[in-house]
């Protein structure tokens, strides 16, 4: 068992109409699946995403991990995101001014690692994602494309068991993003981990053990020759 999400509809106004992004989702991410989610830009893949991290409530339906409900607000809610998930979002969440290395050693340490520890797997994961020689430098003196992979560091560090990753490859040149697809893999095949990934890459499309389309609020099974047309 691991992440479902059941009959789940999510409603919200902009701009004085109501806008139905999810009208009745209903997946499956599995321990040891890759999974990409594809769908045209404004589709709702974001919202799907926050929906399944607990961060927005559904108007309808079920969303549970390991057939427990995902929490969504207090100390629950925060251990929860801490011990299980892992979440890369659109626009890298790193502490501006602090190293990249002490940033990704910090949410470690707050998940009880120890100091020595945190900054072992810091550097392993940093160095895995190319960021070997870029270990002190802070966010505002990285691109957007280290950001992120620095970013994806931080959210991997503590092995979460539930992955959640908003187009992570977005902003990477080839060589970073061909990296980030394999590791993302290896993290669910070799860890037992579940990852569900929001994208337009046609190399997570092709990696993924599974592609599904979000469109019209619903989601449903996508073609593998289909995702070229999406997004």
């Amino acid at each position: 068992m691991a992440l479902r999400m059941e009959g789940v509809a999510r409603s919200f106004r902009a701009g004085g109409e109501t806008v139905r992004a999810l009208a009745d989702v209903t997946l499956a991410v599995e321990r040891g699946e890759l999974v990409a989610l594809v769908g045209p830009s404004g589709s709702g893949k974001s919202t799907l995403l926050s929906v399944a991290a607990g961060f927005e409530a559904p108007d309808d339906g079920v969303v549970t991990w390991d057939g427990e409900p995902v929490p969504r607000a207090g100390a629950g809610a925060s251990r929860w995101r801490r011990d299980t998930l892992g979440i890369v979002a659109q626009e890298p969440q790193l502490v501006e001014g602090m190293s990249i290395h002490r940033s990704v050693g910090l949410r470690l340490e707050a998940a009880g690692v120890a100091p020595s520890e945190a900054q072992r797997r810091g550097t392993r994961l940093l160095r895995e994602l190319g960021l070997g020689d870029r270990l002190t430098h802070r966010p505002e003196q990285l691109s957007t494309g280290q950001r992120q992979r620095a970013a994806l560091a931080r959210a991997l560090s503590t092995d979460p068991q539930l992955v959640l990753a908003d187009e992570p490859t977005g902003s990477l040149d080839s060589q970073a993003g061909r990296a980030l697809v394999e590791l993302l893999r290896r993290v669910a095949h070799e860890r037992r981990r579940a990852v569900l990934v929001a994208t337009h890459d046609q190399r997570m499309i092709a990696l993924a053990d599974r592609a599904l389309t979000l469109e019209d609020g619903v989601v449903r099974p996508a073609p593998r020759d289909a995702t070229r047309q999406a997004g």
